[in-house]
């Protein structure tokens, strides 16, 4: 199986990491701050402040929804 070497990308994780560059395939990867996989956001300093951001503002969302169609329903 080949991987997408352009969809890839390197996640430092911890502050005394040394920040290598890997290659695939003789490409560079990327280097990202953050990752969402299996819907978690996993950051390089490893906290989940931006994974409940990201869940409190779906839940939001959702809640408006629900009341915007809950007004409409009522008219």
């Amino acid at each position: 199986m080949e991987l997408n070497t352009s969809r890839c990308k390197v996640l430092h994780v911890g502050s005394g990491n040394q920040l290598f560059q890997y290659e695939l395939n003789g490409q560079v990867l990327a280097s990202s701050k953050e990752e969402k996989d299996l819907g978690v956001i996993v950051t390089d300093n490893l906290k989940s402040s931006s994974s409940c951001q990201a869940a409190y503002s779906k839940a939001n969302r959702v809640l408006g929804i629900d009341k915007k169609n809950h007004c409409l329903q009522v008219s």
